[in-house]
């Protein structure tokens, strides 16, 4: 991580009392300036709590020791922040000893914009190990959370854009509205102005909106087989741009690989409806 610069305020708290989240690390107040840019970058009022697998009296052992984590996966996580710009917290990110797959996927995505009103938690199940080591275990592939995992995300989404380098990934901009997910559950509230969306294996070419209004819902349950099913749903999807305005409405199912979009079209410019139209249909 090389810096210009470095500032700030930081503390770390063992309450053994806290039972659910006894250590809290909280970042009040930091700045940084990358050694290859002039941007001042600055991240405040950043929470992250958390339990690790051990017994109780490991935890009273080991409260302080500098070795907690490189011996003890996480059993649970929080994270809250009234702010998080994504940007430089993903640079920031970039800079720790993650496992590999985690590392190979922030070199190989690109995001921007900030998360408002975020809280994140994670908790392993009682019978499964954490995802990941913190330093010791960087090296390994993180191992892949079951369903009995439980996770929760909230957040206020403001002007995030997503780009990876990976051929076929999606690629959004300036997408704006609410998030609210679970491992069984979520939804997205979109208010989105002067946006694109890339879906390489869908489109030829990315689409662009002036404006997009709706939401999204989705639910996954598990087959008997243990595989994940997802269920996607829009009720009311209103987009318009230059070429077509109109409102969708659909929903999408992976165990039968069934799509039914319903809706109607205001407005169309038949020269350029073919960009609209997937490569297969």
């Amino acid at each position: 991580l090389d810096l210009r610069a470095l500032s700030g305020d930081i503390s770390y708290q063992y309450t053994p009392t806290r039972k659910a989240l006894p250590y809290q690390l909280s970042i009040h107040a930091l700045n940084w300036q990358y050694a290859s840019n002039r941007n001042k970058e600055t991240l405040q009022d950043f929470v992250f709590a958390w339990k690790t697998k051990q017994t109780n009296a490991d935890e009273k052992n080991n409260a302080h020791s500098p070795s907690l984590l490189s011996q003890n996966p996480f059993q649970k996580i929080k994270i809250t922040t009234p702010q998080l710009p994504l940007a430089p917290f993903m640079g920031l990110l970039s800079a720790l000893p993650l496992p590999q797959n985690i590392q190979s996927a922030l070199r190989t995505t690109q995001v921007k914009g900030t998360l408002h009103a975020l809280a994140l938690t994670w908790e392993a199940a009682n019978s499964n190990p954490a995802s990941f080591y913190f330093v010791q275990n960087r090296n390994k592939t993180a191992t892949s959370s079951t369903m009995e995992d439980h996770y929760s995300i909230q957040a206020d989404l403001q002007d995030i854009s997503f780009a990876s380098t990976h051929k076929n990934w999606p690629e959004l901009t300036h997408l704006s509205g609410k998030l609210a997910a679970d491992q069984t559950q979520g939804r997205l509230s979109l208010t989105t102005q002067d946006s694109t969306l890339g879906l390489p294996d869908v489109f030829d070419g990315p689409l662009f909106f002036s404006r997009l209004e709706g939401s999204l819902v989705w639910h996954i349950n598990k087959n008997k087989e243990g595989k994940s099913n997802w269920k996607i749903s829009s009720p009311n999807l209103l987009f318009t741009n230059l070429d077509m305005t109109g409102m969708l409405s659909g929903s999408y199912a992976s165990d039968s690989d069934q799509l039914v979009v319903r809706g109607h079209i205001d407005k169309l410019s038949l020269e350029k409806a073919v960009r609209y139209i997937p490569k297969q249909v």
